[in-house]
């Protein structure tokens, strides 16, 4: 038997301990193995975030989503606790984000009157605005404007968890579980009709070709925003300028499927 065969049997016997008799010392061993998901979770979050985030608060919300999902998890569905986890690990981290609040009012002002400018520009053209003339209708310099797409890719970790329909399931639909965050699948997306995936494919295939590229290198192929602007031969915040961009795009025509 391989040492990663061994591991495998380790790992089930723990679970069949903790799932049939709620062994405690069964939880902790499967907390302890599976504490590299935590680190994981957060080291891809932590990319998109201002830095006077600290990342010791990301990991202590994503221990919490560990404990749940430990505590919810049933082996005999037959689904990896990678897949069932990463999602829940990921939830509990933007919602400890969430609750404390760590995006200044005046910012959420700024994306707002970002999204409203953009709305009333591809409303008279027909087409989605181009940055300088989004910028002039916003009355902003080059360098605030920069600095406002910035914030916009921040806040686009809130767009991800924002309620985009309601699934032939009956279960509510967020485009964080449209767009895989992690490189394993989300079981979100398991439980998705085609019809909704298909809506995702074809929100992606709208959008510009490099607004697209990064949401596909990103989420897709599990690049940093590092390894992303390596790829392009563009500065990391110029990545996450594109990548908020994209992401409230996707979110317009998320929600324009579904009403």
């Amino acid at each position: 038997m391989s040492k990663a065969q061994a591991e495998m049997v380790d790992l089930d016997l723990l679970w069949q301990r903790f799932c049939q008799g709620g062994e405690r010392e069964a939880r902790q061993e499967l907390i302890v193995h599976y504490a590299s998901l935590v680190n994981y979770v957060a080291g891809r979050l932590a990319v998109g975030l201002p830095s006077y985030v600290d990342r010791d608060d990301l990991l202590s919300y994503g221990v919490m989503g560990l404990l749940d999902a430990v505590g919810r998890f049933q082996p005999e569905r037959g689904l990896k606790f990678e897949t069932f986890a990463i999602p829940r690990i990921r939830g509990s981290i933007l919602d400890g984000l969430r609750k404390a609040d760590w995006v200044p009012r005046r910012t959420r002002e700024k994306v707002k009157r970002y999204e409203r400018a953009s709305l009333k520009l591809q409303a008279e053209y027909g087409r989605d605005p181009t940055d300088e003339e989004l910028r002039e209708e916003l009355g902003l310099s080059q360098p605030q404007y920069q600095k406002l797409m910035v914030e916009v890719g921040w806040l686009s970790l809130h767009s991800l968890e924002e309620l985009v329909g309601i699934g032939k399931d009956g279960e509510e639909v967020c485009l964080g579980d449209l767009v895989p965050a992690e490189e394993t699948p989300l079981p979100g997306a398991q439980l998705l009709q085609e019809e909704e995936k298909q809506l995702l494919g074809q929100a992606i295939e709208s959008l510009p070709q490099r607004e697209a590229y990064v949401i596909n290198l990103y989420y897709y192929n599990g690049l940093t925003v590092k390894e992303i602007s390596q790829v392009l031969g563009v500065s990391e915040p110029r990545v996450s300028q594109i990548h908020g961009k994209a992401l409230l795009r996707l979110r317009r025509s998320l929600l324009a499927f579904n009403e």
